[in-house]
């Protein structure tokens, strides 16, 4: 069966428990003994970027930690493990996926994250469309359309802010800088279950999404991503 590494962790001198996303959408726990001194049965070392076929001594389940007896790379994106900000974006989604018990997360629309971190056309607007996603998964509708605070539309100077839940105008109070460029995007992906033609429009903005559509999602829901803190490292670095 297909699967994507959510997760992978050290047990002992020399096994692993990594963590998977199922092509049926399951998520669960695979035993590689010896996995970090075996490079015969287990060559690749679940790398993050792949996706590989796994198989086990006995039939998968939810939440149960099962022996693996084989994990075959079937595919790897050798771009995006090449490219430090994309594969930190891509990790975000690995960690949010394998952190959010609560969503039923699709093998198919992950898959296309994660051609989308490799494309021209698309990257980063794609990431950011399913972190909204995920917002409207859990109840979360950040109001875009005039000012939260006075509710009149916006003719200056206006800002997002995390504590009142979205756009305000920078006489009401203090927030993240933002555009229409932003905006429109944000409202946009909302309201699509399916992302289309609105990627472009992301290039644009990518700093204030950035700033905004994962942070705001981690606010609300009380959570905090350990690969998002690598990110911003990343980029005060400007590596």
């Amino acid at each position: 069966m297909r699967a994507f590494v959510l997760k992978k962790l050290p047990f002992g001198e020399s096994d692993l428990i990594v963590h998977f996303l199922l092509e049926d959408c399951r998520r669960v726990s695979g035993f590689a003994p010896g996995a970090r001194r075996s490079k015969k049965r287990f060559p690749h070392q679940f790398h993050f970027a792949g996706i590989y076929e796994i198989e086990s001594h006995r039939e998968f389940q939810d939440a149960k930690l099962t022996r693996l007896s084989r994990c075959d790379l079937v595919h790897f994106e050798a771009v995006l493990s090449e490219n430090i900000e994309n594969l930190s974006r891509w990790m975000m989604v690995l960690e949010w996926i394998h952190s959010d018990e609560s969503v039923h997360f699709s093998f198919e629309e992950i898959h296309q994250v994660m051609k989308s971190l490799i494309s021209a056309t698309s990257e980063p607007a794609f990431f950011h469309h399913f972190f909204l996603q995920q917002a409207k998964r859990h109840g979360l509708f950040p109001k875009l359309d005039a000012c939260v605070i006075c509710n009149q539309a916006f003719t200056s100077s206006f800002q997002f802010s995390f504590s009142e839940g979205g756009a305000l105008h920078s006489a009401c109070g203090r927030g993240v800088p933002l555009n229409l460029d932003t905006i429109s995007f944000m409202q946009k992906s909302l309201a699509a279950e399916i992302f289309s033609d609105f990627a472009e429009s992301a290039l644009s903005c990518a700093d204030q999404l950035d700033a905004i559509t994962l942070p705001f999602l981690e606010q609300q829901l009380g959570r905090s991503l350990k690969t998002r803190r690598f990110f911003e490292m990343f980029n005060q670095c400007g590596i």
